[in-house]
């Protein structure tokens, strides 16, 4: 499960994840830059939105508790993801195929 919130001043989104969710992105991402013939350089720029959301993940950056349905609660924990960097790593991970 994801969730997406802008940022305080418009900046960028904050995005939520549960910790599943977050190492299936994870584990995706490291696929792509491996698989692609585009991405050239396979460490740095790329990876380090796999390493964002490997932190958020084990805890490093926020965390909230949401209830569902008034019993069940559930933990998301969320990494904050500047706008200029965000649409340029999605633009070369949709590219990279």
């Amino acid at each position: 499960m994801f969730r997406f919130e802008l940022t305080p001043n418009n900046a960028g989104i904050v995005f939520w994840g549960d910790t599943a969710s977050l190492d299936k992105l994870h584990q995706c991402i490291h696929f792509i830059v491996e698989e692609s013939p585009l991405i050239t350089v396979k460490d740095g720029f790329m990876l380090s939105l796999a390493y964002d959301l490997r932190k958020a993940r084990d805890g490093c950056h926020q965390a909230k508790q949401y209830q569902y349905e008034d019993r069940d609660t559930y933990q998301l924990y969320g990494v904050e993801l500047l706008w200029p960097l965000v649409l340029l790593q999605t633009a070369i991970l949709r590219s990279s195929k």
